[in-house]
């Protein structure tokens, strides 16, 4: 896996018997690592999840879906504009707004610049 940061870090590198020890000899380390890795398990499961689905809507409802387990809220907050978030699902702003107009008169959500509040959830989804 290649990572680029987009700003200046340090990487901490434990070996693998250092991490045993800590996790034998301090329990809250071990959860913490634990939480932290599925985390990070999840989101990647979601990225596969959302790079599969075919339509823009299902892309536009997985990303939905993620934020509101996320942000334990149907007020989903935005904290990019709609262009940065037709890039990051893969497609046109004009065909991001399009479809998030459908799915408005459709009355599975609102939205303004900021914001996407969801009126409907599928149960596969929650």
């Amino acid at each position: 896996m290649t990572v680029v940061a987009e700003t200046e870090v340090v990487i901490l590198r434990l070996q693998r018997k250092l991490i045993i020890e800590l996790g034998q000899n301090n329990p809250n380390f071990m959860v913490d690592l634990l939480q932290i890795i599925s985390d990070r398990i999840m989101i990647l499961a979601d990225k596969i999840r959302t790079i599969s689905h075919n339509t823009i809507r299902e892309q536009i409802m997985a990303f939905l879906t993620y934020e509101y387990h996320i942000q334990k809220s149907r007020v989903i907050k935005l904290n990019y504009s709609k262009k940065e978030l037709a890039e990051r699902l893969g497609v046109q702003r004009t065909s991001l707004s399009r479809e998030l107009n459908k799915m408005r008169r459709d009355g599975l959500l609102d939205y303004d610049a900021r914001t996407i509040t969801l009126k409907k959830i599928d149960a596969d989804n929650k």
